[in-house]
C-alpha cells in the first residue's frame, strides 16, 4: 500500500487526534535525495572543460560497481568536437544513476553537449552536459568558439 493511502488510513479513524501521526509518518517515510553544487558560470564550465562534444546516445547500460554503488555507461556517436583532441567517432560517457549524485538521465536517441572535465572519468549536472536541440547545435557551437578564442587571445596579450 503507497505511504499517502496508509497515512489517509490513518486520518479517517480518528481525524484530528492521528493528522499529527499521519504527517510525521509521511516526512519520516520519505526518501530525499539531492545534488549540490557550487554555481559556476557558463564560460567558467567551458574554460574548465578538458574536452567539449556534441554527440546522439546510441545505446546505454547499468553497470554494477565493485564498491555496491551503480553508474550508468552511455556510447555516444560524437557529431561535433568544439574543443579536445582524439575523441572517437562512437565515445563512452559514464555518469552517476541520478539520484542525488548529479547525475544525467541519458535518453537514447537524443542529443547531448557533453563537458569533459579533466581528471574525472564521469559526467554531471553540474559540469555544464546537458541535452541540447539540434536547432542549438550551431549557436552553442559558436559561442562556445568565441570563449575559447577570447581566452587564447588574452593569454597571447593581445586583449
Amino acid at each position: 500500500m503507497p505511504l499517502f493511502i496508509a497515512a489517509l488510513e490513518i486520518i479517517k479513524r480518528k481525524p484530528m487526534k492521528n493528522i499529527f501521526l499521519a504527517t510525521a509518518f509521511l516526512s519520516c517515510a520519505n526518501y530525499s535525495y539531492a545534488c549540490s553544487f557550487p554555481p559556476s558560470s557558463y564560460e567558467q564550465k567551458i574554460l574548465l572543460a578538458e574536452a567539449i562534444y556534441i554527440g546522439t546516445v546510441t545505446e546505454g547500460k547499468i553497470v554494477n560497481d565493485t564498491d555496491g554503488f551503480n553508474h550508468v555507461e552511455v556510447k555516444l556517436n560524437v557529431h561535433n568536437v568544439l574543443k579536445g583532441k582524439d575523441i572517437p567517432k562512437n565515445t563512452l560517457v559514464k555518469t552517476g544513476m541520478g539520484h542525488g549524485d548529479c547525475g544525467i538521465n541519458f535518453t537514447i536517441a537524443e542529443t547531448y553537449i557533453i563537458f569533459k572535465e579533466k581528471g574525472i572519468d564521469y559526467v554531471y549536472v553540474y559540469d555544464g552536459t546537458s541535452p541540447i536541440g539540434r536547432l542549438y547545435e550551431e549557436s552553442v557551437s559558436k559561442e562556445i568558439y568565441q570563449i575559447l578564442n577570447k581566452k587564447v587571445k588574452k593569454s597571447c596579450g593581445f586583449l
